[in-house]
């Protein structure tokens, strides 16, 4: 196992059977970072002045980083603790989710749309 791998996943062996479970495992883990990774960068945007967002979504999402980075060093090396801290990881995700939902205010026309780009209904044309 590299430096790398044994960083990341801490010293956890599973059997010649248990791949799905190691699969599991280290995929979580590796969410987990990447996702307080990408937060801490939001952040660190705000922080700057970069992007501004809400005070109260930036409170949340520091938690959610926070709280991300404890719960991977509570699963680091105890595979035992998947089923639990996968759950608990799956509510923080849907409070931070939320938090955003809340929190953040759509900027015009340059949020992403999944209908695309259509005019306001006051400005379509009506049929004679």
């Amino acid at each position: 196992m590299s430096l790398f791998s044994r960083l990341v996943f801490g010293d956890t062996q599973f059997g010649e059977s248990e791949e799905l479970k190691e699969f599991r495992y280290k995929f979580l883990c590796v969410v987990m970072l990447s996702c307080a990774f990408f937060t801490l960068l939001f952040l660190i945007g705000t922080t700057s002045g970069v992007n501004q967002l809400a005070p109260a979504h930036v409170r949340a999402m520091a938690g959610f980083t926070s709280a991300t980075i404890l719960m991977w060093l509570l699963l680091r090396g105890h595979a035992e603790r998947f089923m639990i801290i996968a759950w608990c990881y799956e509510v923080l995700c849907l409070l931070e989710d939320s938090s955003a939902l809340i929190h953040v205010k759509r900027q015009g026309r340059n949020r992403v749309s999944v209908v695309g780009e259509l005019p306001p209904p006051s400005t379509v044309p009506h049929a004679a």
